[in-house]
């Protein structure tokens, strides 16, 4: 359940994927709840979602916007898979706490799972920018640049606008490098050459549903491609 959904943005277009990189699927579109991007004047518009060949050779959908003025563009969705419960034996099954047990399942918990991904991108004439974000709820922020293998970036975790504590994993060319945060949420991490996905996992206790739910399982990305 710890799949993750990461958008890249190569040569013109952008691709939403699914899964574990390297290993990559199509995410259920009926399962992304919002899709946009903030132009480079800050203006928010809706994102297309669909898939043709090109999104399929690439094991992804694809995220049509509009990129006619330069400047730095910043792709979002938001995506909710529902909610599983989990049950003694350690079984997944789809459904919330009252209905599973209702099927004579001994439920240890059940879980919300949901999440977010986000991309920059740079059209035109590069001049730099600091933490952009997309304004989400659980967002991963950093700053944007034309990054170099082996270059560093700092980080940092934001729920609901504050910055918060956890683990940042890193995924890329094969390999997973695991950072601490400190206590406001920020951390360095080095690039390497190809597709980055940086991930963070939030559990709000605080959604607690009787008979639903006994947390929300948070999951957000920033992706960055290093040329």
């Amino acid at each position: 359940m710890n799949h993750k959904a990461w958008i890249e943005y190569q040569q013109g277009r952008a691709y939403l994927k699914w899964g574990h990189l390297p290993e990559t699927g199509k995410i259920d579109p009926k399962s992304i709840k919002r899709a946009f991007v903030v132009d480079a004047n800050g203006n928010e518009k809706v994102l297309v979602v669909g898939s043709d060949r090109d999104a399929s050779s690439k094991e992804g959908l694809f995220l049509e916007f509009d990129a006619g003025k330069g400047g730095v563009y910043t792709i979002a969705i938001e995506y909710d898979r529902g909610i599983y419960s989990i049950t003694e034996d350690n079984k997944w099954i789809f459904g919330e706490k009252s209905h599973v047990a209702s099927l004579g399942y001994t439920v240890k918990e059940s879980r919300w799972i949901c999440g977010f991904a986000k991309a920059c991108c740079v059209v035109g004439d590069f001049k730099g920018k600091d933490k952009v974000t997309a304004g989400l709820e659980f967002e991963i922020i950093g700053d944007v640049k034309k990054f170099e293998s082996g270059d560093r970036i700092g980080v940092q975790l934001f729920f609901r606008n504050n910055p918060v504590k956890g683990e940042i994993n890193v995924r890329a060319n094969g390999k997973h490098a695991v950072v601490e945060t400190d206590n406001n949420g920020f951390a360095e991490i080095e690039l390497t050459e190809g597709v980055n996905v940086i991930s963070a996992r939030y559990v709000d206790e605080m959604a607690k549903i009787a008979g639903v739910c006994d947390k929300r399982n948070i999951m957000t990305t920033l992706t960055i491609v290093v040329e």
